[in-house]
């Protein structure tokens, strides 16, 4: 969940909270409303609000270099393109 938290965050900023919303409804909803879903409260709109803010950032400390092949990537599995070939050189 955190990973779609953050490219919600990154690709639909807009769309975040409500995304967020629904989801620690449903949580409270099929897992009963305890001490556990109180931190949902701030804590994955914490993460959304931080990967928002760090969106500008050139480098990776876990990627290094190869950030800028993947980034495009999950943009499109964001956006739902994303297929076998990405790269004509690549394909048969």
């Amino acid at each position: 969940m955190s990973l779609l938290i953050i490219l919600f965050a990154l690709e639909l900023p807009r769309e975040t909270p409500g995304a967020i919303t629904v989801f620690i409804l449903l949580q409270g909803v099929l897992y009963g409303f305890g001490l556990w879903w109180v931190m949902y409260l701030y804590v994955w709109y914490l993460l959304a609000l931080l990967a928002w803010l760090l969106r500008r950032m050139d480098y990776a400390f876990f990627l290094g270099g190869a950030q800028r092949a993947v980034r495009p990537v999950l943009r499109r599995a964001v956006r739902g393109g994303v297929s076998v070939c990405q790269n004509a050189r690549l394909c048969p």
